[in-house]
């Protein structure tokens, strides 16, 4: 039995908050490129063995990553995806302290989120932008926000992942 219940409760209930907001906005992206690898396959009447190479490939790992300032930093530990056209790739990175000594969410957000891209795989990503989870006071629902406060869209990935397909 814990001291403190209300705590853990609470801890608990941001848990699954931050799961899903990491679920929808991984399967946002997943969703999208699936079309894009739809629209971009080539239409053959008979089965092409071996198939072909999707336009966009897409890959999971586990990620952890520093965000703040040199005074105020902190350790977000989670995800990232790698979605790769070409030479191109987009990473969008998914993160939250899960102990005491990583720190804090920047912003008061529940969880943090930076989307970055690299023209090949020897240049470092360039940073696009950083986003923050949030709940909604009024109706407790959560969104992921786009520095400093728009909310993100699944039209607002797609131009992301855009940005990689253009030569």
């Amino acid at each position: 039995m814990t001291e403190y219940p209300e705590l853990e409760k609470l801890k608990a209930a941001n848990e699954a908050l931050r799961e899903q907001g990491k679920e929808w906005l991984f399967t946002s992206l997943e969703k999208i490129c699936a079309e894009i690898n739809t629209e971009l396959t080539p239409k053959s009447p008979e089965p092409v063995t071996p198939p072909p190479e999707p336009a966009l490939q897409v890959g999971t790992q586990d990620w952890q990553f520093e965000t703040g300032d040199s005074i105020n930093k902190s350790l977000m530990v989670g995800e990232r995806m790698g979605i790769r056209h070409k030479g191109k790739t987009l990473t969008v990175e998914i993160g939250w302290p899960r102990k005491t000594e990583d720190g804090f969410v920047p912003d008061a957000g529940l969880a943090r989120a930076r989307v970055s891209l690299s023209a090949n795989v020897f240049i470092d990503a360039i940073l696009l932008a950083e986003l923050t989870l949030r709940k909604e006071r009024d109706s407790g629902e959560i969104s992921w926000q786009l520095l400093p406060g728009e909310k993100m869209s699944e039209a607002g990935l797609r131009s992301y992942i855009e940005r990689v397909m253009m030569d």
